[in-house]
């Protein structure tokens, strides 16, 4: 009973990366006017906002780009690339950001816009820390930025090699090139290894399910948070705080399928910061899994009553309640849902099984027709579905 949240349907094709000795050029392999008429007929997809804002962002559009970037996560505030993207886009449009990023002065208007940079950038990997990451290519940040630390230039091209296989999605490949680069540096220089190594290296191990290997590489980037913020209380750049790393090692651990480890985290997680929703949403979805659906809904109560001005995680509580076949309740607040966000589709698609559950045909007509007349293409299936329910409607 869900239409899921998908990434971005072309991202895997949409860009290639032509490498240069200084940068990294980058060309659409799709038309940008087969983009922009995808993005048109598809108006309430969020992948395809985002497919089409990424090729007005390699014709230097900028303002497109951000219009359809901000329209994507408004149509889904789940989905995780668009929020990475936005984080970005200033460094597309002023790269001269890159040089104020270890400043401890800089302007009000800059330091108001990195800060609003580096939080993007948490909610999108907070969202989802395994999302496409082909935007990459598109803002390269200068050497500097990329390696600090034990022989920086020796090990550079080995590095940047590995991040745009990251890139690419050849994360076998990535994972090969970077696990070289580990080793040379050594046990005696561990201490040296660049955090960005580290987080590559664990990611492109998750995406190849060597989870243990990740897990490790991230266990070591919690205790360096941990130790840094000891010292230095200024979180202004791309780096996760150390609570925010846990969370994705939590996550880690959960997609190894290890859910008590995550759950422990999780928790401890949220003993640190009472805000993160999102480890609310990751244990309702624990709970969920193993059919405990009080705890599950208790979850998802605690999401919303976090940020209730977020209609996802209303749907995510009406979705978790109809699972649990309280359907009165469900249809209420999936209702509620609809109204703070018209543009997302799924919701109506959701509540109009929920109406047919309760046997009022009229109310399911009504919202089951509008699911069919605004849903994207790739819900195809789902719309046929509903095509054949709505025909067995009394009339």
């Amino acid at each position: 009973m869900s239409c899921r949240v998908v990434g971005p349907l072309a991202a895997a094709v949409l860009l290639l990366a032509v490498p240069r000795a200084e940068a990294q050029r980058v060309d659409l392999l799709i038309p940008l006017a087969e983009l922009e008429a995808h993005a048109q007929r598809d108006s309430l997809d969020p992948a395809a906002q985002y497919d089409a804002a990424l090729g007005y962002w390699v014709g230097k559009r900028y303002d497109d780009a951000e219009r359809l970037l901000r329209r994507a996560v408004a149509i889904e505030p789940k989905f995780a690339p668009g929020y990475l993207a936005l984080a970005y886009l200033p460094y597309a449009r002023r790269p001269q950001l890159w040089k104020l990023l270890d400043k401890d002065r800089v302007a009000d208007a800059d330091a108001e816009t990195l800060h609003e940079c580096a939080r993007l950038f948490r909610r999108a990997f907070l969202l989802d820390p395994m999302m496409d990451l082909k935007v990459y290519g598109l803002v390269r940040p200068p050497q500097p930025a990329l390696v600090v630390g034990f022989n920086a230039n020796r090990t550079y091209v080995a590095l940047v090699r590995g991040f745009e296989q990251f890139w690419d999605g050849q994360y076998e490949q990535s994972f090969g090139d970077l696990q070289r680069v580990l080793d040379e540096f050594g046990t005696r220089h561990a201490a040296e290894v660049p955090d960005i190594l580290l987080w590559y290296h664990g990611l492109a191990a998750a995406h190849g399910h060597r989870f243990d290997t990740a897990l490790r590489d991230f266990r070591t980037l919690l205790a360096r948070a941990l130790e840094r913020e000891q010292t230095d209380s200024i979180v202004r750049t791309f780096r996760l705080k150390s609570n925010e790393v846990r969370y994705v090692l939590a996550t880690l651990y959960r997609r190894g399928e290890r859910p008590d480890e995550a759950m422990a985290l999780y928790q401890e997680s949220l003993t640190n910061d009472l805000g993160l929703y999102m480890a609310h949403s990751q244990l309702a979805e624990i709970y969920e899994e193993r059919g405990q659906w009080f705890e599950a809904i208790t979850e998802r109560r605690r999401a919303v009553d976090t940020s209730p001005e977020d209609s996802s995680l209303q749907y995510d509580l009406g979705h978790t309640l109809a699972g649990s076949r309280d359907f009165p309740e469900a249809a209420e607040v999936l209702s509620g849902a609809m109204a703070s966000n018209p543009l997302n589709t799924r919701i109506p698609y959701t509540l109009g099984l929920v109406y047919l559950r309760l046997g009022q045909p009229d109310q399911a007509r009504q919202v089951l027709q509008r699911f069919v007349a605004t849903a994207p293409s790739r819900f195809s299936s789902q719309v046929s579905e509903v095509r054949r329910q709505l025909a067995g409607l009394p009339q």
